[in-house]
């Protein structure tokens, strides 16, 4: 799941592409480049500084 922070600007960040699109399996240990592709809207307040967008990773049963 992801998180934008200040939450309340969050509807000013777009994401494009994103790798949380589409399903995706990790093996423990092992290391993935996921990237993020967003813009931030052009009507953003002037008076917020920065935009933190974050991802939380679970742990799921596999279906296998």
């Amino acid at each position: 799941s992801f998180n934008v922070s200040p939450s309340p600007f969050g509807i000013y960040l777009n994401k494009i592409g994103c790798f949380c699109f589409e399903k995706q399996t990790l093996k423990a240990g092992e290391k993935q480049e996921m990237l993020v592709r967003f813009e931030v809207d052009k009507d953003l307040p002037e008076n917020v500084d920065a935009l933190t967008l974050s991802y939380t990773f679970f742990r799921v049963k596999s279906d296998t």
